[in-house]
C-alpha cells in the first residue's frame, strides 16, 4: 500500500511564503552546468524555516523506512521505479529548470492532469536561474507552486552534511519518495564522485526516478538518475551506485557538493 504524506493547504501556503528570490551575485566554481556554489537568498531565518519543514518530512520518511523493514516488504530487496520523462537542458546553465520539468512530468502523469508542463524557460524565470546557475531553494519553491496543479505534497530543501548519519538519511529520503511514489527528488551532484563521469568535475542537478536495494550492502544499492546534461555524452537515464562517504557513487557526489558551499543538497 502506498503511504502518502498528508499536509494541509495552509501548510503548503506557509512553505510557499518562504520566498523565491535569488540574487545574480553568487560565488561559482569553475565547472557547472547550472548549479550555484552558494545560495545568496539563504538568510538565517529562511534556513531555520527550511530546516523545520525538512525535519518534519524526515520524521515521516524515517517511519516509512522502518515500517517497510518491519513488514518485510523489502526482506530480500526490490527495484522500484516511477515514471519520469527525461528532458535535455536547453541552455548550458539549465540543469535546474530541466530537472524540475522532469520532476513535474512524474506528478503530471501520476495525477492525470491535463495541464501542460511549463517550459524550461518559464521554470528558469521562476527559479531565478542566471548564467551562473540555479539554487536548490529556488528549485524547491518553484516545484511547490505546482503542488495544487498536479496534486502533490510540498517538497523540502535539505542538506546532508549536518545530519548525524547522512548516508542513512539520504537513503530514507529517496526511498520514501520512490518506493511510495510520493515524488521525484532533485539532487545536487559533484560529478567527479560519480563513476560514469570519469573524473569530470562539475556541479550538476539530476532527477531521481528509481531505487534498488537488492544488494546486501547499502553502498552497493542503486539509484536511477535522469541526467539532463546538454552534453549528449552524459545526457540520459542511468542506474548509478549509491556509494558511501568513502566509495564513489550518488551519495558521495551529493554529500561532497553539499560540503562545498551553502547551496542545499536536495529537493525532495
Amino acid at each position: 500500500m502506498k503511504k502518502k504524506w498528508a499536509i494541509t493547504g495552509p501548510a503548503i501556503a506557509f512553505i510557499l511564503l518562504i520566498g523565491n528570490s535569488v540574487s545574480t551575485a553568487a560565488a561559482q566554481d569553475s565547472g557547472s552546468t547550472g548549479a550555484l556554489l552558494n545560495d545568496p537568498s539563504l538568510s538565517v531565518s529562511k534556513a531555520k524555516t527550511l530546516k523545520t519543514y525538512s525535519q518534519q518530512k524526515d520524521e515521516w520518511a524515517s517511519k516509512l523506512y522502518k515500517n517497510r523493514l518491519q513488514n518485510r516488504l523489502a526482506a530480500s530487496g526490490a527495484r522500484y521505479t516511477i515514471s519520469v520523462t527525461g528532458y535535455q537542458q536547453e541552455e548550458y546553465y539549465y540543469c535546474g529548470p530541466a530537472s524540475v520539468r522532469q520532476t513535474l512530468s512524474f506528478h503530471k502523469s501520476s495525477s492525470g492532469s491535463t495541464t501542460s508542463l511549463p517550459s524550461q524557460a518559464t521554470l528558469a524565470k521562476k527559479i531565478g536561474t542566471t548564467t551562473q546557475g540555479s539554487t536548490t531553494t529556488g528549485i524547491t519553491d518553484t516545484i511547490n507552486t505546482y503542488a495544487n496543479t498536479y496534486g502533490f505534497v510540498a517538497y523540502a530543501s535539505s542538506n546532508l552534511e549536518d545530519e548525524s548519519d547522512p548516508e542513512a538519511r539520504f537513503r530514507e529520503r529517496i526511498s520514501a519518495d520512490i518506493v511510495y511514489e510520493n515524488g521525484a527528488p532533485i539532487i545536487l551532484l559533484q560529478t567527479k564522485f560519480l563513476p560514469r563521469y570519469g573524473g569530470k568535475s562539475i556541479r550538476h542537478y539530476n532527477t531521481v526516478s528509481g531505487y534498488d536495494d537488492t544488494s546486501s550492502s547499502p553502498s552497493s544499492y542503486l539509484m536511477r538518475l535522469h541526467d539532463p546534461n546538454d552534453d549528449s555524452d552524459y545526457y540520459g537515464t542511468y542506474w548509478d551506485p549509491v556509494g558511501s562517504k568513502t566509495a564513489n557513487g550518488v551519495f558521495k557526489a551529493v554529500y561532497e557538493a553539499d560540503k562545498q558551499g551553502t547551496n542545499m543538497a536536495m529537493s525532495w
